[in-house]
């Protein structure tokens, strides 16, 4: 099964800016290696060792330079991602060597890492990549398709991260790190259109400082994406989309070093259409998503690929719901650091919450052949609690301990109808887990 990459709508990237991109990518990947004149090695190896102390990473947990971290960390700074316009995972994962972004055409999102991932399309399953924002997991692969609005820095991990960060990242992690309020007053404004598609976009910031101690920033974007599928039938084009997203985040500087930040997020994605067509099945061979036994052709279930533009759907709609989907995030973070002693204690408290609704033609039958339509609702609920202490950076020997705290809720039903036939069925599944994590590290 194929879909139509993103690369077709109005966030489309040429071959040519794409190799940029990555050759500038791949600049901030370790482990390093120069490959220079012998006369001139000595010299370049000095700018690129200045060049890469200049970038700061939270791979694991602390800030320290790209060059101390021993793992695979793929980097991208909020220059890069504002130059090509890397608003979405998706486009910043196509950036990343040997990792992969895939999506089923309902549009359930998975990534994998040196060919590790859960399987496109597997709602109930939780990532083998973890996300992370802000220091925060977020647990469906839904939220993958969050906009990247006003961040900082994306490093992508690769291999397994459990020790630091826990539960679903056996394959790798991604953490986005959004812009936090500085001390002045600042902010931009973005906005573009897209023709071919009547696609439009506008995204905007603003830092306000309240006084010396306490900073907001208010973040904010919207998206009218255009279809790219037309449907005769229904005289449209598909799959549109809609996206909104709103965020604040306040930071209070306290004495003695202390540090309290805020963040809530709220973001609404509607689509309307799937990207799926009927396509003419050899005689006697039996496909996957047939009826069997039936009496009706068999519909085969495909995907749009770069080569479907241009195609239409005729498939007559009789009688149905509009098939679509709408997902609601809302997340919510405290954060709160303070000194003790030499080391450095750090509490984040978090929620994320989901809510999808989507209908869905599953085998975009038509009349006289049995019809079947799904429809789908999940609620997810999760709540963390995170706990460290993380010694100082100049030492010989640097360590982590701490303590995680996990409780989080799926409620999930399904209901699918074949023409007069109905079904449905749901499910709930409840998980609370805790964990206590160390890591350590001696330099000779």
């Amino acid at each position: 099964m194929k879909r139509l990459e993103k690369g077709q709508n109005n966030k489309a990237i040429s071959p040519r800016a794409m190799t940029l991109i990555a050759s500038t990518a791949l600049a901030l990947t370790t482990p390093v290696a120069a490959m220079v004149a012998p006369a001139s090695a000595q010299d370049v190896a000095e700018e690129a060792e200045k060049t890469f102390a200049t970038v700061v990473v939270t791979a694991r947990k602390r800030e320290e330079s790209l060059l101390d971290i021993s793992g695979s960390v793929q980097v991208l700074d909020d220059d890069l991602l504002d130059d090509f316009n890397l608003d979405e995972v998706d486009l910043v994962i196509d950036l990343v060597p040997n990792a992969t972004f895939n999506a089923a055409p309902s549009g359930t999102p998975v990534i994998a890492i040196r060919g590790l991932g859960t399987r496109p399309g597997s709602a109930m399953l939780e990532q083998d990549v973890g996300l992370f924002v802000d220091g925060v997991w977020l647990g469906r692969n839904n939220q993958l398709n969050s906009a990247l609005v006003d961040v900082a820095q994306i490093e992508v991990l690769k291999g397994t991260q459990a020790t630091l960060y826990g539960r679903n990242t056996l394959a790798g992690a991604v953490s986005v790190q959004t812009k936090k309020p500085g001390k002045d007053f600042e902010g931009y404004v973005n906005a573009g259109y897209e023709f071919e598609h009547d696609s439009q976009y506008v995204e905007g910031a603003v830092t306000v400082p309240l006084s010396e101690r306490l900073s907001v920033r208010l973040a904010s974007k919207y998206e009218d994406e255009g279809g790219y599928v037309r449907n005769t039938v229904l005289n449209r084009e598909e799959a549109e989309s809609e996206n909104v997203t709103v965020r604040g985040t306040a930071v209070y500087d306290g004495d003695s070093g202390l540090e309290l930040i805020g963040r809530l997020q709220f973001t609404d994605r509607e689509r309307t259409g799937n990207v799926f067509i009927r396509e003419e099945q050899s005689v006697g061979v039996t496909e996957p998503f047939e009826f069997t036994p039936s009496p009706f052709p068999a519909p085969v279930l495909v995907g749009y690929d770069e080569n479907a533009l241009g195609r239409q759907i005729t498939v007559p709609v009789i009688d149905l719901p509009d098939v679509g989907s709408d997902i609601e995030f809302l997340d919510w973070s405290f954060t709160a650091e303070m000194p003790v002693g030499d080391l450095t204690l750090t509490s984040i408290t978090a929620g994320s919450s989901m809510d999808l609704e989507s209908v869905f033609d599953v085998f975009l039958s038509s009349p006289p052949g049995p019809r079947v339509i799904g429809y789908f609702d999940e609620d997810y609920d999760q709540f963390t609690q995170e706990v460290r202490l993380t010694s100082p950076s100049d030492g010989n020997f640097q360590y982590i301990v701490g303590a995680f705290y996990l409780d989080q809720s799926v409620d999930r039903l399904t209901y699918q109808y074949v023409n007069t036939a109905d079904r449905f069925w749901s499910g709930e599944q409840d998980v609370s887990s805790w964990a206590v994590f160390a890591s350590g590290t001696y330099s000779l």
